[in-house]
């Protein structure tokens, strides 16, 4: 073999192990990365149910940046039994639970289009707030609106509505109310919206009041001032339950605007919370946030 033959062989092999060897470095870093030793979560999705933890950590990260975590449909059927998206099959089972798992997050999808329960008096958002009148929890959880629009079938984009309870139109005012709980949830149904004008809580003996969000330290009774409207200004059937703690305490009915005064005479000591749920004659809801009191 020439001399010039031997130079051409080894030219070209020379050039494919380098872009084999080119090929290899680049899986290897592919591999590499996808086993995250440099990423920020430890978990990955090659090992089984890790439960709560990945979801938790998430919740910290955000934290950590002073952003806003909100749980979303925690009991949307879409996914329930598996939906196929090509060769995938993706499944969603009810969560409600994780909100009594996790903690540190600043709220969930009470009102949205599937039914849901873990806003029921005694379920999982109750057990949340007793927790942290308990002193278990470091904070509570607040409870907002929310719908997937796609803008075709379906719900209207102002069928779900959260309400901030703001002063000024700003993205700093709805930011504190957020993390504040200072808003309510609602859904129209099919007809007008359902309005919380005014729902708070005072000392009957000091004249002190708070809002949804707040916590009163009480040295008489509580007296609860609600005030509710639609927005058509209608006079619309209403059926409000006014829950303190983990049960209905009161049950009012009655036509839009409504006014309720309630003093809480039964109320001795300790901590608890008052929240309302309403609901109208055409699939209308609202649930406010809690107010807390307190008693020695």
């Amino acid at each position: 073999m020439s001399a010039l033959c031997i130079a051409a062989y080894l030219t070209m092999h020379t050039g494919m192990i380098r872009i084999l060897g080119g090929i290899i470095i680049i899986l290897g870093i592919g591999l590499l990365v996808n086993h995250h030793p440099f990423q920020s979560s430890r978990f990955d999705s090659y090992h089984g149910d890790q439960g709560i933890r990945p979801y938790q950590e998430l919740i910290d990260y955000v934290n950590a940046r002073n952003g806003h975590v909100v749980w979303l449909h925690p009991e949307s059927n879409y996914a329930v039994n598996g939906v196929q998206l090509g060769p995938v099959r993706l499944t969603t089972r009810h969560y409600p639970d994780d909100l009594i798992r996790s903690n540190g997050y600043t709220g969930f999808e009470a009102i949205y289009g599937d039914n849901i329960t873990a806003t029921d008096p005694g379920k999982q958002w109750d057990r949340v707030l007793r927790a942290y009148c308990r002193g278990d929890r470091e904070q509570p959880v607040w409870g907002v609106s929310g719908a997937d629009f796609y803008g075709t079938k379906g719900a209207k984009i102002d069928e779900f509505q959260t309400i901030f309870l703001i002063l000024h139109k700003t993205s700093k005012a709805v930011l504190d109310a957020l993390d504040k709980g200072r808003f309510y949830a609602v859904r129209k149904g099919k007809g007008p919206r359902l309005s919380l004008d005014r729902f708070q809580v005072k000392d009957d003996e000091t004249g002190v009041s708070v809002i949804s969000g707040q916590e009163l330290d009480l040295e008489g009774f509580p007296l609860l001032d609600i005030s509710l409207s639609a927005s058509d200004n209608g006079r619309h059937p209403i059926k409000v339950s006014l829950i303190r703690g983990v049960e209905i305490m009161e049950s009012f009915e009655g036509k839009t605007p409504l006014e309720i005064h309630f003093v809480d005479k039964e109320y001795q000591a300790g901590k608890t919370y008052y929240r309302l749920e309403v609901r109208g004659a055409k699939g209308g809801k609202l649930l406010s946030n809690p107010i807390f009191v307190m008693k020695k």
